[in-house]
């Protein structure tokens, strides 16, 4: 690649990201609590997470969803300590599994101190640090934190 086109491809980089997944969360400026969005199909009313590009039913297929707000608390379904984490996470961190009743189950870090989470612990979910971006700013995420 040319010099001319690699400099080209730099300034067409994305601005590095602060927050995750606006299609999936949501922190409304009017400052009540924060919410994950499920998405719901118009057709069969099934509910899913994440965002799907159309109903996952093999009997419904609508590409005609809507944004919901989700349950803000749920149980631990399955949780485990991490002390070996990916790149940008500080270590040790609580990784697991919150099932909410919309019968959804959420892949989520826990805030809080390690080793204090328990299967079937009731938790809500929070805006948070979830790890930093490549120039050291933190990315706000959800997280789940003991009710």
């Amino acid at each position: 690649m040319a010099e001319k086109d690699k400099g080209k491809k730099v300034k067409e980089k994305a601005e590095e990201i602060t927050f995750y997944h606006k299609d999936l969360f949501e922190v409304p400026e009017d400052g009540s609590p924060p919410f994950l969005k499920g998405w719901k199909c118009k057709k069969c009313n099934k509910l899913w997470f994440p965002l799907v590009k159309y109903c996952m039913d093999p009997e419904c297929w609508s590409e005609d969803l809507e944004a919901v707000p989700l349950s803000r608390t749920g149980k631990i379904y399955t949780c485990v300590d991490i002390y070996i984490g990916a790149p940008g996470f500080t270590t040790p961190y609580e990784w697991g599994y919150v099932d909410l009743p919309d019968g959804i189950r959420i892949p989520t870090t826990f805030e809080g101190e390690i080793k204090s989470f328990n299967i079937g612990d009731e938790v809500e979910v929070i805006a948070a640090p979830l790890r930093k971006n490549s120039v050291g700013e933190d990315i706000i995420s959800w997280k789940f934190k003991k009710v």
